[in-house]
């Protein structure tokens, strides 16, 4: 079985990044990407689908599947 990490959306990123300058604006207290919970989540590759213009994956994740560029997809390895 292959699991893959997948980079947030910039929608996510933005949202976060607007909050915390609307609270505070101090870079000392800017979230760190890496502890994201976007960026952490573990997906299990199910399979790839062509599309007209792009490839995309096929990911479950708590029994959901998700359609995913695979430009989005990172840090993938085989577990047993």
């Amino acid at each position: 079985m292959k699991v893959c990490k997948v980079y947030p959306t910039k929608s996510h990123c933005s949202m976060c990044v607007d909050t915390w300058e609307s609270y505070s604006g101090d870079v000392s207290q800017m979230p760190d990407c890496k502890e994201c919970e976007f960026n952490t989540r573990e997906y299990k590759i199910i399979d790839f689908v062509n599309g007209l213009f792009c490839t995309y994956a096929l990911l479950e994740h708590s029994g959901k599947l998700e359609k995913v560029l695979i430009s989005r997809l990172h840090d993938i390895r085989e577990v047993e």
